[in-house]
């Protein structure tokens, strides 16, 4: 008789939640184990997590689809398909400082890794050129920290 892939995952979930139980609470709470995942809940969750395991409940995407709350999804099931946000997320104002930073730190470095032609001088590759961009994008530091403005502004005041 075969074994299928649902059984095989059934036998593996289940000694290694009774394994995780008894090396955390001992042979009392391996007992408590076996008792819920014997139970109806319990089963329903191995059902749950053996069927998400295997892409059962996987909404297939061959002709398209829009997906608007998270979502298991089937790609690829017919031929190569491209999966795009339809909108990015927004960048937080501390990142998109240091992107105008991290600018600046590569075209300095740049300068003085590349050849006129654009190739790299001799000891320099495009790791070596981010190491150092990153390292001088860290020295800028931000120009002004949070809370600065106002703090000059009341010891102006109080003077």
């Amino acid at each position: 008789m075969p074994v299928t892939a649902e059984a095989a995952l059934r036998s593996l979930y289940t000694t290694a939640a009774i394994a995780g139980a008894t090396m955390t609470g001992g042979p009392p709470a391996a007992a408590t184990a076996s008792a819920i995942l014997a139970s109806p809940a319990g089963q329903y969750a191995m059902d749950q997590t053996i069927a998400f395991a295997l892409g059962k409940d996987a909404q297939p995407m061959a002709t398209g689809g829009m997906i608007t709350s998270p979502t298991i999804a089937l790609l690829g099931e017919a031929g190569p398909e491209i999966v795009l946000p339809l909108v990015s997320p927004k960048r937080t104002r501390k990142k998109t400082d240091y992107d105008r930073r991290m600018k600046r730190a590569l075209l300095e470095i740049n300068k003085s890794a590349r050849l006129k032609n654009g190739s790299f001088r001799k000891g320099w590759d495009q790791a070596k050129v981010m190491k150092k961009a990153h390292k001088l994008a860290r020295k800028y530091g931000p120009s002004t920290k949070k809370g600065q403005v106002r703090k000059t502004a009341r010891r102006a005041y109080e003077r």
